[in-house]
Order: C-alpha cells, then structure tokens, then sequence
C-alpha cells in the first residue's frame, strides 16, 4: 500500500518511518508541511492510498488541506487517517466533515494505527466495488447521493464546519472514535423515506435523481445548529449524529427536519400534488443504560430500521 505521511514534527516522521517499516508497509513517503505534501501528490504518477495527516500543523492545518487533497484526480475516495493529540470534538468533527475517513490520537498507540491501516486495505476492496457499482448504475438515485456524501465536501476553509454530509464509513468511523468521550451529550436519529420509490417515479430527469441529492443537502443544512453529521444508508434512510442535542430547546432536531423535508416538498413535489411520507426515531446518550458502550446506540437505531422495513 503507497502511504503519504505529512507531519510538521521531525521526530512523529521518524518514529512513524520506523514503526511502519516494522509492520511491512515499505511504499511510505513523507512531507514535513501541507505544501509539501501537495507537491509530492502532483508529482507522483501514481495516488498515494493512504494518507496519514496531522491536524495542528502551522501555516496550513491538516483540516484545511484536506479539500485540497480531495480536488486532485484520483483521491475523492482515497482514506485519510488525522493524526491528532487534541481530543477536541470540534476539531474532530470538522476533520471528518471536511473529508477526514478517520484518526488516532498522540501520542500513538501502535496497535490501533495498525488496525487502521488494516481497515484501509479493507476499504480499498471496497472502493474497487463501489466503483465498478458506480460506472454500472450511474443513474441509480442510491449511488448518486452515495457519491455525492463522499465528494460534497467543503472547498475552502471558511466553510469546513462541525456539521454537514458524510460518506457512510465515515459516518460511523467518527461515531465510534468520539461518542466515548461524550457520553450523554449525544444523540442519534433515523430517517426513513417511506414513499421514495412513488416520489422518484412522479418526477421527471434531471429531478428524478437529484431529490435524494437535494433532501440530503437541506437536511444537513437545517441540521447544523445541531451539529449534525448526516449520512446516507442507503434505500431511503439517513442517520443524523448530534453533538448538542439540547442546542436549541425552543425547537428539537426533530423540527428541524419536518422543515427541512417541507422545504424539499415545495420545491420538488408540489407539482404533482405529493408530499414526502417518512418516520423518524431518536435516542439520545443518556437514555443509554450504565454501563453500556455507546456503540448501542447505532447498534439501536439500525436495528429499529431494519424492523420499520420488515414491518412495510
């Protein structure tokens, strides 16, 4: 696997030199700045396959150049792993919003970057599925607005936020790394289309297609004040993440996607007379039992999506 390593600390380059030379990873090359590390993207002949990528790095931070990395031909899907010794929620979830596929924290622990390399080479199988799926079934609306989650990314620092859309694997890497520290100040909610296949079959090109595109847009939109980080499931059903679930008590999150969806509805749907029909379920943090992971909670919302189709 070719790795990119980009790091403005001397000495994380030589012990990461070091350590994934021990694990057999050979094909390593490293940048000691952002400009760096966009110089040896363009001269290389061949994209990089990993990039390791250090968040407080001084001029540019790993954040920032993240949308830069992702407009090169060749590294929409490429997984970009943050190294990070901050365990600040802000800066996390702008990582993962503005392209980031994961991160580890320093100092390492060598045991768990291994493990995130090993994902990797797991997600290069599945980019060359998705792909291959992609060139098949361009015009299918489930892979239009899954590659749109992984590509929709902000273009500019200025508009890397804490909220917005994110491919799938993402999603659920971002869950897993921080709902540990946030314990109850966390919610999860399901969105379920109920009537997409009608919806989509009374529109006409180029909408028929782009409804998904344009309901996940508004969605992440009237989300943000929220932080919400929205993904696509797949088949009609969305996840929302929260990290202030309580942000604004004058209106839930729940509110705040009837508008997004009525929105949609006015723009999209009012010419022929129809109206989205979807469920929503929400669990919060604290409504988690003691001692239990909050892995349950996506356990439990994905569970109670799988019985909502069962039950149709």
């Amino acid at each position: 696997m070719k790795i990119l390593v980009v790091d403005d600390d001397i000495l994380i380059l030589e012990i990461l030199e070091l350590f994934l030379s021990s694990i057999d990873y050979e094909n390593v090359q490293f940048a000691k700045s952002g400009e760096e590390a966009l110089q040896l993207i363009e001269a290389s002949s061949t994209p990089f396959e990993c990039i390791l990528l250090d968040i407080n790095m001084p001029v540019q931070t790993g954040i920032e150049l993240i949308p830069m990395i992702r407009r090169h031909n060749g590294y929409e899907f490429v997984p970009i792993i943050m190294l990070t010794a901050q365990h600040d929620k802000k800066n996390i979830a702008e990582a993962f919003v503005a392209g980031a596929w994961d991160y580890v924290t320093k100092p390492f622990e060598f045991f768990e970057l291994e493990t995130r390399l090993y994902g990797v080479e797991t997600r290069m199988v599945e980019l060359a599925r998705r792909s291959q799926d992609v060139s098949e079934d361009a015009g299918n609306g489930d892979t239009t607005l899954k590659r749109f989650c992984a590509l929709h990314r902000p273009v500019t620092p200025a508009q890397i936020t804490e909220s917005g859309l994110v491919g799938l694997g993402a999603f659920e890497n971002c869950f897993a790394r921080i709902s540990n520290t946030l314990h109850g100040n966390v919610s999860l909610m399901a969105l379920r289309l109920n009537n997409l296949p009608e919806v989509t079959q009374s529109l006409q090109e180029p909408q028929t297609h782009q409804y998904l595109v344009k309901l996940a847009s508004v969605i992440a939109s009237h989300a943000q004040p929220w932080q919400g980080i929205v993904t696509y499931l797949g088949k009609g059903a969305f996840l929302i993440l929260s990290f202030a679930p309580v942000r604004r008590p004058a209106m839930t999150l729940k509110d705040a996607i009837t508008t997004a969806i009525g929105e949609v509805d006015s723009q999209l749907l009012s010419a022929q007379d129809l109206r989205t029909d979807y469920s929503s379920w929400q669990i919060h943090g604290n409504e988690v039992p003691e001692g239990v992971e909050p892995s349950y909670l996506l356990y439990a919302v994905k569970n109670h999506l799988d019985q909502s189709v069962r039950l149709q």
